[in-house]
């Protein structure tokens, strides 16, 4: 680490972030980025010095551990992800999706990333696309050279909220992509598989007895398949919602996060 004091400016060269990924309880930043301080400013830029984030202390920030930040660099060295497709990349097929990941693997020159272990393969899919990936599509996916993860939207185990929600979904089908998703997070060490499903005040109440019930089924608690909890937007107080995340999360031995989609 290089470090350039000059009056109130101050440079630090090569100061290394995190190169490991985990879910943190604060803020945590990864790759590597160049540090200029000034009077109480802090700011990051990437490698070729564009502007990453800024910052700064109790006297010029009006929340210390607020961060404003810009999301795209293009640093090949700090990028260790790539998210494939939309709303349900799993439904374009074996090839499309294994060719896609291979060859961005070679131009973002992954295997070259600052961060440790393999890159992640993010993807979304559908109940039906997810029940529709055969143990041929499943091996390649285990074969390359990431960590695969999977989101599936089930929604609900209980019929008649699928219904309410338009989604033209059969609650088996459902239960089964469930059990599906158990399967995989066993067998295929290099994929792991999660879900989502909604909450809402205004939802049958089988609905959450049905999550309670499916999940406190699972009597063997993993670090993988983890359960997400997406609130539709107006139909509950935010009290109400995490009443009933926390209920969802002390009786389910899988991990319980809620799902929050924004733009940083």
């Amino acid at each position: 680490m290089e470090r350039y004091q000059l009056e109130e400016l101050e440079i630090i060269f090569d100061c290394a972030g995190r190169d490991d990924c985990g879910k943190f309880s604060f803020p945590v930043w990864y790759g590597i980025p160049v540090k200029m301080n000034w009077r109480e400013y802090r700011y990051d830029f990437n490698l070729r010095g564009g502007l990453k984030k800024v910052s700064g202390g109790p006297r010029v920030w009006p929340e210390p551990q607020d961060v404003l930040k810009r999301t795209d660099g293009n640093d090949l060295i700090n990028y260790n992800s790539l998210m494939l497709g939309q709303n349900n990349a799993l439904a374009a097929g074996e090839e499309i999706l294994v060719s896609a990941a291979e060859m961005a693997y070679d131009i973002l020159n992954l295997s070259a990333s600052y961060h440790r272990g393999r890159p992640n393969l993010f993807m979304f899919g559908s109940v039906d696309s997810f029940l529709e990936a055969d143990h041929s599509l499943l091996d390649r996916l285990e074969r390359l050279p990431y960590r695969t993860s999977i989101n599936v939207g089930m929604e609900s185990f209980d019929q008649e909220t699928l219904d309410r929600l338009g989604k033209p979904l059969q609650a088996e089908k459902v239960r089964e992509a469930f059990r599906k998703m158990q399967a995989v997070n066993r067998c295929w060490p290099n994929i792991a598989v999660s879900c989502n499903f909604v909450l809402g005040g205004d939802l049958p109440s089988r609905h959450l007895e049905a999550i309670k019930t499916l999940l406190a089924a699972e009597t063997t608690a993993r670090d993988r398949g983890a359960v997400y909890l997406s609130p539709l937007i107006g139909a509950s107080r935010r009290r109400e919602i995490l009443k009933e995340f926390r209920e969802i999360k002390m009786i389910s031995p899988l991990p319980v996060f809620i799902y929050l989609a924004q733009r940083l």
